[in-house]
């Protein structure tokens, strides 16, 4: 299988079901990139950490089972949470989705990217990710889903301003479920095809080589499938359900 740079291929792969392990001073990072290198016990050589970015669109900070939720089981997040850093006071720059995204990647209010940071504008290239500068010293940098969207990119040189590639980085492969196979393992009606694992492994396998990465893997959309599908078909009622208040944080 040769890897893909545009966003145009549809491969379609039985999923695989195997852990991913760490790799030696891999930092999985959620909202916050830290870069510091760290040093091989073996071998006293420095390198610098791996970082993965996982979002997840529309999900309350309440709504993991390490938080208590008893409405959703997400086991792979609360180890995460027990064995690397909870953040309990991080408020998201903005409550719209894309403006967050520009806020993340850029280091900046979102209100500071003009339009590139607005919902579905252009995104213009003086507003730099930090991903591109990940790529000049020595990163290989992909993505898997939406990455920094709706914004809109360049079309043809009329669109001399734009930036011409997604902001989020390089979709390397596109692998999708198959609607209807034994190997579709989706819990539910409107989820994405897209098949985060292996589109995540063919990265780690094809792309990545030796060289150390930043991976971002998002959500394809907003949907309503928690009322729609989760909550009656699965039986979970609405009493499970517990809203968490505006925020934790205290005066």
């Amino acid at each position: 299988m040769k890897p893909s740079s545009t966003f145009d291929r549809q491969v379609k792969l039985p999923v695989i079901r195997s852990q991913i392990k760490a790799a030696s001073c891999t930092a999985i990072t959620l909202g916050v990139l830290h870069l510091s290198a760290c040093t091989s016990p073996e071998t006293g050589e420095t390198r610098r950490p791996n970082v993965l970015f996982a979002i997840s669109d529309d999900q309350s900070f309440g709504h993991t089972s390490f938080e208590g939720s008893r409405f959703i089981n997400t086991p792979a997040f609360d180890r995460m949470a027990r064995e690397g850093v909870f953040f309990t006071s991080a408020i998201a720059p903005s409550p719209g989705c894309a403006p967050s995204r520009s806020a993340l990647i850029t280091g900046r209010h979102h209100w500071q990217n003009e339009q590139s940071g607005q919902h579905g504008s252009s995104w213009m290239k003086k507003h730099v990710p930090f991903i591109d500068l990940l790529d000049q010293n020595g990163y290989v940098t992909g993505r898997t889903g939406k990455g920094v969207a709706p914004f809109r990119y360049a079309r043809d040189e009329n669109d001399s301003l734009w930036r011409s590639t997604n902001a989020g980085g390089i979709a390397h492969s596109i692998i999708l479920y198959e609607h209807g196979s034994p190997e579709d393992e989706r819990p539910a009606g409107g989820i994405s095809p897209i098949n985060y694992f292996e589109n995540f492994k063919y990265f780690m396998e094809n792309v990545r080589e030796d060289e150390p990465f930043f991976s971002c893997t998002e959500d394809m959309k907003h949907t309503g499938i928690m009322k729609r599908t989760h909550g009656r078909e699965a039986a979970k009622g609405l009493k499970m359900l517990k809203s968490p208040g505006f925020s934790r944080i205290t005066a």
